[in-house]
């Protein structure tokens, strides 16, 4: 088992062992900061972004992945300096929703900013308690959008792109954009059984330019789907990490 896949295992074992659950430990941004020796995730978010790996699915399980809406996303690429507005939106009879998402670079670190419409500007579905139920969290080299469970029925965040520089023919050069997130629908039962999780997951590059491969972050499995220019080998590795992924799931469930 690597240092990673331990780390997150362990994190599990010690909320069933009754610290706190996971819903109630880290409903507020703040435990995610805090040692996992007291309930808290160690400085990690679960968006399954290069930084953390690991997605909700790593504790919650038990229940279907629910179905989640993104509109507003650039697929055909951004324009440095541009600020585009995301709404996230799923079926409003579901009991509770938390996520936790981040925009960064292909090495974690944070890319461009996030924030939330005024009150005033806000639906009322993305409304909790009279003020926006999104909580931004910036700094060490990270920015999050955290969604807490409090009976919102979608969230709106808006995301301004980084600016560029310009090589010397002109053209603007910008990292490739990682959306990561991770959508918790909980049963509300306090315990990390009875819960879907949807991944959320794209690479977005610069408006104009070649598309970036697909890439898939779920539960700590990372797979790169190459194009269709890529060489044969390169789908023998990538299959072959999936049948690794698959055969260390299965010993654990079995053991």
């Amino acid at each position: 088992m690597t240092a990673r896949a331990a780390f997150a295992w362990g994190l599990c074992g010690l909320l069933s062992l009754g610290l706190s659950s996971r819903a109630q430990a880290f409903r507020l941004p703040v435990n995610f900061k805090q040692d996992a020796a007291i309930g808290g995730a160690g400085g990690r978010y679960f968006t399954g972004s290069p930084t953390d790996r690991y997605t909700c699915k790593v504790c919650h399980t038990g229940a279907p992945t629910p179905d989640v809406r993104v509109g507003g996303l650039p697929f055909a690429g951004y324009v440095p300096g541009t600020t585009y507005t995301f709404v996230i939106d799923w079926d409003d009879t579901f009991p509770s929703v938390a996520f936790n998402l981040e925009m960064s670079d292909a090495s974690g670190r944070e890319l461009g900013t996030f924030t939330t419409p005024a009150v005033e500007e806000a639906s009322p579905a993305d409304l909790c308690k009279g003020v926006p139920a999104v909580a931004i969290v910036q700094g060490a080299e990270r920015t999050l959008a955290l969604l807490t469970e409090c009976g919102s029925h979608q969230a709106t965040i808006r995301w301004t792109a980084p600016t560029a520089a310009v090589d010397l023919n002109g053209q603007p050069i910008a990292p490739q954009a990682w959306f990561s997130g991770s959508v918790l629908v909980s049963n509300k039962d306090g315990s990390v059984e009875g819960d879907g999780v949807m991944d959320l997951s794209h690479v977005f590059g610069l408006a104009g330019q070649t598309a970036p491969v697909a890439t898939t972050i779920t539960g700590g499995c990372h797979v790169a789907q190459p194009n269709a220019s890529s060489r044969p080998g390169l789908w023998a590795a990538v299959w072959l990490l999936i049948a690794g992924c698959w055969l260390r799931r299965r010993r654990k469930a079995v053991s």
